[in-house]
């Protein structure tokens, strides 16, 4: 009878085990936010640039011909204040006795383009990551909530006195419209 049950228990924890790495080692894809801005591109773009010297977003990429602005990784914080900052702008992977002191960070990708004169799509991913020290000891992705992001294109708007709405791709929605009516 203890066998079995020795048996039955490490089986238990064998198999927790083996779910959390399969969950530790899977990605979460970041929250795209797609945002049209009633403003000029080249204001847009201004302000974008501003906030990343603002924010000391330690640019990788920036290309104003092509509209991208990509960073490279910033800390959130370590310990407790990196875990309650990543809180508050993601969402907390589900891992079997993960603990999140080790640290904190964050990526951010921008895409801007010209819609018309005075309407510019910003398209915002970010990237967040948590260090678990506890079991895994390594970076682990988490979801984005879309305030970071948010916040961003808030900051353009509230700046250039514009107005912001979710980005609704229109031909997409004609093609997809003419598609079901030839049925």
């Amino acid at each position: 009878m203890k066998k079995s049950l020795l048996a039955f228990v490490g089986l238990v924890c064998l198999s927790g085990c083996a779910t959390m790495q399969q969950q530790a080692s899977g990605s979460a894809t970041p929250l795209s936010i797609d945002y049209m801005v009633s403003a000029p591109f080249d204001q847009v773009w201004g302000k974008l640039v501003e906030r990343a010297t603002d924010r000391s977003w330690p640019l990788k990429t920036i290309d104003k011909a092509s509209g991208i602005i990509v960073t490279d990784f910033s800390s959130l914080g370590d310990g407790i204040s990196g875990w309650q900052a990543l809180k508050q702008l993601a969402y907390e992977p589900s891992m079997f006795l993960a603990t999140w002191a080790g640290g904190a960070r964050m990526k951010l990708s921008v895409f801007v383009s010209k819609i018309a004169e005075n309407q510019t799509r910003v398209k915002l991913n970010a990237h967040f990551e948590g260090f678990e020290n506890n079991v895994t000891h390594q970076w682990v992705v988490w979801q984005s909530n879309g305030l970071d992001e948010k916040g961003v294109v808030d900051y353009i708007a509230s700046e250039l006195h514009a107005q912001v709405q979710p980005y609704v791709n229109s031909t997409a929605s004609t093609q997809g419209s003419s598609t079901s009516n030839a049925k």
